[in-house]
């Protein structure tokens, strides 16, 4: 069981930054299933790209490294890190703290997350539980070069009707 994944009508949009951005080191946190991996790694450009999660993605095959233990990596920094549908599974306040540390080693982070709270528990996973919801003042802090809002799609697994992502 792969669980909830993010919304497939978000491709666009994060593919679009990463070809606008042509970033050479890529870090996809929370890279879950693995398909951003595939798809960043096709960018022309693109040297590296690397995963963190706390399992191991299905498709490993656009990552260059993955890191097992859900730590920001030491090491070069990186022109994008992508956190896409992760930072709600988190505290209010470790969500700020891992996004401190993700722009401590990025240029740039691409954060993609539902449009306030939703709730979402799924059983035998509780690392897919969301913990937090997100507006876009509570982002007013970090220096934004864009914000959009772009539909979501209806949740099989949850049974919720169609929202939005910011």
């Amino acid at each position: 069981m792969i669980g909830a994944t993010s919304p497939s009508l978000q491709i666009p949009h994060v593919m679009g930054v990463v070809e606008r951005l042509q970033p050479a080191r890529v870090l996809d946190f929370g890279c879950g299933t693995g398909k951003y991996g595939v798809l960043v790694s096709e960018v022309e450009g693109v040297l590296t790209v690397n995963a963190v999660d706390h399992r191991m993605p299905r498709w490993k095959e656009g990552y260059n490294t993955i890191y097992l233990n859900g730590e920001v990596p030491d090491g070069a920094p990186y022109q994008l890190a992508l956190l896409l549908d992760v930072i709600e599974h988190l505290e209010k306040e470790d969500g700020h703290d891992l996004l401190r540390r993700l722009l401590a080693r990025s240029e740039h982070v691409l954060l993609t997350t539902p449009l306030g709270f939703r709730h979402q528990e799924i059983e035998g996973q509780p690392w897919m539980t969301h913990k937090s919801g997100w507006w876009p003042w509570d982002l007013r802090r970090y220096r934004m070069e864009q914000l959009s809002f772009y539909p979501s799609h209806y949740s099989r697994h949850l049974r919720i009707p169609r929202l939005h992502q910011m």
